[in-house]
């Protein structure tokens, strides 16, 4: 083989090595691209199952503790409504207990002549019947002569604090302004504005 011939094949060999070579290395690339790839996809679907994981823990957390917060105030709500009633039950009977006293005092006689003719002024019917408790009797004359032409009575069950109730049986009408019924108000009033209703304590009561 010639010198000519000898280099030639050199040549052609180095060219094809090279070619090689250069596959090779282009098809090493490529694969290592796509092993990075699918890594990258793969903790993308890791990720996406933990965040998943993570989120359903954290539900399932919050419905398990708004159950037992639930569980928990109807636990309690017995003992609270108790304690209400009580604390009510003291309210009422301190408040019946300063009634009882203003009704003893000298500005008791104003005030109960000053409920009749409020009466006098807006409910002015013939037949009309003034209750009072017995200790009030001895305003009756000038409860007649505040309120003409009615009758008055003494009625400690209607009455049981102070204050008058006019009842008129012909035109079927009772006006209490007695310090019982004001009382009684007060205690609806409380009920109505302390978030527990009566229904419930004793469904609950029941229920224990």
């Amino acid at each position: 083989m010639s010198d000519i011939q000898s280099e030639k094949l050199e040549y052609f060999e180095r060219e094809i090595m090279n070619r090689v070579q250069a596959e090779s290395e282009a098809i090493r690339a490529e694969t290592q691209r796509m092993k990075d790839e699918a890594l990258e996809q793969e903790k993308a679907r890791l990720y996406d199952e933990l965040y998943n994981d993570i989120q359903a823990q954290v539900a399932q957390i919050r419905k398990d503790t708004a159950g037992e917060i639930a569980h928990e105030t109807q636990q309690m709500k017995p003992a609270l409504y108790r304690q209400r009633e009580q604390y009510l039950s003291e309210l009422l009977a301190e408040a019946r207990v300063e009634l009882a006293s203003f009704c003893k005092s000298g500005a008791y006689r104003e005030f109960l002549l000053g409920q009749v003719r409020s009466l006098a002024h807006d409910w002015p019917m013939e037949g009309s019947v003034i209750k009072v408790r017995a200790d009030d009797l001895r305003f009756e004359s000038d409860i007649r002569k505040l309120y003409p032409g009615c009758a008055v009575e003494a009625d400690d069950a209607a009455v049981p604090v102070g204050g008058v109730v006019l009842v008129n049986k012909a035109r079927g009408v009772e006006i209490d302004l007695s310090l019982g019924s004001a009382l009684a108000q007060q205690k609806d009033w409380f009920y109505h504005n302390s978030n527990f209703m009566l229904e419930d304590v004793s469904a609950q009561e029941g229920q224990g």
